[in-house]
């Protein structure tokens, strides 16, 4: 015997040597084989059993760093069991790849779907028999989707401050990446102290190697001729120093590209995402763009969010159509003065002014109170019913009490509260991007003095 490679003792202990995971892909394949030969279970779907806990995990990480994610694990009577439901390059069941679903549906998610109690889950069978004669739509998700359900057994937070790098494949949340197991944000993943392959310099190593390739890239853009003037963690924007045509420009842009995916790493390039006739960047992950077919491309700014009023989301829209298609700072201004005119002179519609906030727990559960909070007692101490997850809908009126204490339900509120809209609502969405082109908050509560900049949006 020339090598000995420790497997484990007892069926309980039995692992997968390390070797095998840091073998080529030919070898591990030749173990899979050798390994699905003595241990496969005769099914419908290809199943393996062991009572090894690490060697279940362990098999479920090698099918994984394969590409064969049509994977799941179940766990009864001791035994583990993994499941798979698509052909391996060493058996063949002629079965189409399918990722995997729950086959239940828990009781939790009927009532809230169907808003009456439950006494069981039901299957996705017994569901489809359930709704057939139903005049019920929009269930395909949960039909023909890839969803699986499970319960939640804690939310804890903590606190953190870095960056979180998002990373994903198409068709497949789950991947690995040199052998580190990921799913969706590889460094948030790595960087948890309670994740099952947690690894605190690993995720120093993603922050480091995005730094170092995106600062690099922006260099080489400089010096290449373009004026870099947004930059985040995985690309940039940026304008060419000199004025010239947009054919000009593009075909610069796939030149600079050419050359500089033939320095970056084999699995790294650089991509051209469009052409962008303006932009208005006002903090990271915070800016608002317009493409040549006038498409506006919003990130980072309030009113993509449920918990603004209508009122706030058309002012918004408004300001940022003016500046980026018209390029007009002065509109745009006056836009926003008219609004809190109307406020004022009662002139808005009572809808426009409806705040839309979503119950995350049980009223009687919360430690604070909020105005979403108080609206949803009242509710309850009348009569009605409501579960977690309902959205309440307010609005904010007048007096002398808490914030709290004057949100009423919109059939019951008589006037608004001008102050707390004119602050709270209408000018937090448009002052950050007022405020990067030089308007003040008071310039525009007050409608003061008036100001141009001739300079600004020149780039066509």
């Amino acid at each position: 015997v020339k090598y000995v490679v420790p497997c484990g003792i007892k069926s309980e202990n039995k692992q997968i040597p390390e070797i095998i995971f840091k073998a080529k892909k030919n070898i591990k394949l030749a173990f899979l084989e050798g390994y699905f030969v003595g241990n496969i279970c005769p099914s419908k779907r290809l199943r393996l059993s062991t009572k090894s806990e690490k060697l279940a995990y362990q098999l479920m990480f090698l099918l994984n760093s394969l590409d064969i994610s049509a994977v799941k694990m179940g766990f009864d009577g001791g035994v583990y069991r993994i499941y798979i439901n698509e052909d391996l390059p060493f058996i063949t069941t002629n079965r189409k790849r399918n990722k995997y679903y729950s086959n239940v549906i828990p009781k939790e998610i009927l009532e809230h779907l169907f808003n009456r109690r439950f006494q069981n889950n039901m299957s996705i069978d017994k569901f489809k028999e359930f709704i057939k004669d139903k005049d019920i739509n929009g269930f395909e998700w949960l039909l023909n989707g890839d969803i699986t359900f499970d319960r939640v057994k804690g939310i804890e937070e903590f606190d953190y401050s870095g960056y979180v790098y998002d990373l994903s494949v198409e068709d497949n949340e789950n991947f690995l990446i040199n052998n580190i197991y990921a799913h969706n944000s590889a460094y948030g993943y790595l960087a948890f102290p309670r994740a099952r392959w947690y690894s605190k310099e690993c995720a120093e190593v993603v922050t480091y190697l995005g730094r170092k390739y995106i600062q690099q890239t922006i260099k080489e853009a400089e010096k290449f001729g373009f004026k870099v003037i947004y930059s985040d963690t995985d690309g940039f924007y940026a304008v060419w120093k000199e004025k010239i045509d947009k054919d000009e420009l593009i075909k610069k842009v796939h030149e600079f590209l050419d050359m500089i995916n033939s320095k970056l790493p084999e699995n790294m390039e650089l991509e051209f995402e469009g052409f962008y006739k303006r932009g208005i960047f006002i903090t990271k992950k915070r800016y608002a763009l317009i493409d040549e077919n006038n498409k506006i491309i919003i990130k980072g700014l309030e009113f993509v969010r449920r918990d603004w009023a209508n009122i706030a989301k058309k002012t918004q829209r408004a300001v940022l159509e003016t500046l980026l298609i018209e390029g007009n700072v002065e509109k745009a201004r006056k836009i926003i003065q008219n609004v809190i005119d109307d406020l004022k002179k009662g002139k808005v519609d009572k809808e426009d002014l409806i705040i839309y906030t979503q119950l995350t727990k049980d009223p009687k559960e919360y430690k604070t109170t909020a105005p979403h909070v108080e609206v949803a007692k009242r509710i309850l101490k009348k009569g009605g019913r409501l579960r977690v997850g309902d959205v309440i809908g307010y609005i904010i009126t007048s007096g002398e009490k808490s914030i709290s204490e004057r949100a009423k339900l919109p059939e019951e509120a008589k006037d608004y509260d001008v102050e707390y809209y004119i602050e709270n609502q209408i000018l937090p969405p448009v002052l950050r991007i007022m405020e990067a082109l030089g308007v003040s908050k008071e310039e525009l509560k007050n409608f003061g003095k008036q100001i141009t900049l001739d300079d600004f949006f020149k780039i066509k």
